[in-house]
């Protein structure tokens, strides 16, 4: 049941870099969320909505994608252990591409 372990280690750090940018970004009220081709800001959305999205949104799949292996029998194999580390991995890397656009914007 390594496929647990992930699933709590990747909320705890979402959720240190949630915090984190909450610090960095303080001076703000609201974030980007999304951003056109030319790098305009399309919308953005409140400092705490727009840093609990990420967090959130991996929880809701990561309890999906486990009941749905718990369901099929796969939970605990090598191949719902490397599905749910890889799909961990891009949660973390898409909140850290968040951040460095938000950065990026500022600095414009």
């Amino acid at each position: 049941m390594f496929e647990v372990a992930i699933f709590v280690c990747l909320i705890a750090v979402l959720g240190g870099m949630s915090l984190w940018a909450n610090r960095q970004f303080s001076m703000l009220e609201r974030l980007p969320m999304q951003w056109s081709l030319t790098g305009k800001v399309n919308w953005s959305a409140s400092r705490r909505i727009a840093l609990m999205f990420t967090p959130i949104l991996a929880t809701v799949t990561l309890a999906y994608i486990g009941m749905t292996l718990s369901a099929s029998g796969a939970l605990g194999s090598k191949a719902s252990f490397v599905t749910v580390t890889a799909i961990s991995g891009c949660f973390v890397g898409v909140h850290a591409l968040h951040f460095y656009l938000i950065s990026r914007t500022l600095r414009r």
